[in-house]
């Protein structure tokens, strides 16, 4: 493991590639209409992430009813769901909010690998 000292300027990418795997990864899912002003928002927000490995899924309740069952989410109500690793929140119901909580959380993952 002590190797990569050898490695000049390319440790830089190993390093990354460490603390990425050493955080938990960052994923939102909307749970919505297409098409739906409350959903549409929601979804600009989950992609508005900096975070290049975050995953923003967008599921809607016509298109995708199994992997809405599958995950346990209730297909009637329009949400985002913030999960950090297995832990996910409460259901996020605005724009503002789900921006929020995903700096709060792109703050936290960046502290516990700094």
């Amino acid at each position: 493991a002590a190797e990569y000292r050898a490695w000049g300027q390319f440790a830089a990418s190993y390093a990354d590639v460490v603390a990425r795997s050493l955080r938990g990864p960052l994923s939102v899912v909307v749970v919505g209409r297409m098409g739906g002003s409350q959903a549409e928002a929601l979804w600009r927000a989950a992609r508005s992430s900096g975070d290049p490995d975050a995953v923003a899924q967008h599921l809607d309740p016509d298109v995708d009813p199994e992997l809405l069952a599958a995950r346990g989410l209730p297909p009637d109500r329009i949400a985002a769901y913030l999960c950090v690793g297995t832990s996910c929140s409460a259901p996020l119901t605005d724009e503002g909010s789900l921006r929020r909580a995903l700096e709060s959380a792109h703050e936290r993952l960046m502290t516990q690998t700094a």
